[in-house]
């Protein structure tokens, strides 16, 4: 029996070995970024103001974009415009990722990032990295590894300092002169939705969002547009929308994940960042690009259910 006893305990431990061996590795959190009165961490109050344009921008949106305007998200299912996100550390190897278009932050000639990272697997090849033992988000546009020289090369990035506010620096009311990039306003830190945010059941922060088209002007916490149009109907880039706040969104039969984005985009909203050629588009993290483990219960029309007649643009503190 004691021979059983010590065989059953062993195969016992093998399995125990196996199990630790094919675990998914631990994931080090997301930190929180920005100030928590910064423009990006507030909620938008119950009497905001709504745009006195707001009835025909969404009704523009409705019109000129896919589905009705229903809010496509990226980075589900076979959708590859998700954004990955890495966490840099004092270990990750440091680069001179050099620009081939936009000047890009100082911060970009030593910039650490993780081995093995990717780019979203499109053509605008974007990433995320957050270095907190330096306390930046930098986002790299067209990112390109050469294995060959060990090097990365970029379009374009931005940089923002966790501790700041999150304005850009050449904006009237940043804290932080070295907030900045070729990204006109957003950062990295609102680029995408994290899944750490949804897991933890709250997307407390405003968010970028993309729509087919908009108007070739800005405003603030925008800097300028890569919208074309001259009409006043369309939306100009910076323009935050969120979702009426008197739509019950239990009653829309939303997936538990999509549910909590939509929460997320009524209490908070989202501010137009760029152009999409297609659809309105909020940009999820890439799960599967990155390898971080976890994987979204959802697809790419999850939030469907809710259309652009269900939208608003208000008015907010830096109009």
């Amino acid at each position: 029996m004691k021979r059983l006893a010590i065989v059953l305990l062993a195969a016992a431990g093998v399995a125990l070995i196996f199990m630790s061996m094919n675990r998914a590795p631990s994931r080090v959190p997301i930190p929180d970024a920005f100030s928590a009165d910064s423009y990006w961490n507030l909620p938008i109050p119950e009497n905001a103001a709504i745009h006195p344009d707001s009835d025909e921008m969404v009704s523009f949106l409705a019109a000129d974009n896919q589905f009705d305007g229903c809010i496509l998200l990226t980075g589900t299912g076979s959708n590859r415009w998700g954004m990955p996100i890495y966490m840099a550390e004092a270990s990750s190897p440091e680069y001179n990722v050099t620009s081939t278009k936009y000047a890009v932050p100082p911060e970009f000639a030593s910039l650490r990032i993780p081995l093995g990272a990717q780019p979203a697997d499109t053509r605008d090849s974007e990433m995320i990295v957050y270095d907190v033992e330096r306390g930046l988000v930098a986002q790299l546009s067209k990112a390109t590894f050469s294995a060959a020289s060990n090097t990365w090369s970029v379009t374009g990035g931005s940089v923002a300092y966790l501790d700041s506010n999150g304005l850009y620096g050449a904006m009237d009311g940043s804290d932080e002169p070295r907030n900045g990039g070729s990204f006109r306003g957003y950062n990295g830190a609102v680029a995408a939705i994290s899944y750490d945010d949804v897991v933890a059941g709250l997307v407390d922060n405003v968010i970028k969002i993309g729509v087919h088209n908009s108007r070739n002007e800005a405003v603030a916490p925008m800097l300028g547009s890569d919208g074309d149009l001259e009409i006043a109907a369309a939306p100009p880039q910076g323009a935050r929308i969120r979702i009426r706040p008197d739509l019950d969104l239990t009653s829309l039969g939303l997936a538990p994940q999509a549910l909590i984005i939509a929460r997320g985009l009524q209490e908070y909203g989202a501010i137009i960042g760029d152009s999409t050629g297609g659809s309105i588009v909020l940009y999820l993290e890439d799960m599967v690009r990155s390898g971080t483990p976890g994987r979204w219960d959802l697809n790419e029309k999850s939030l469907c259910a809710i259309t652009a007649a269900d939208l608003q643009i208000v008015e907010t503190p830096l109009d």
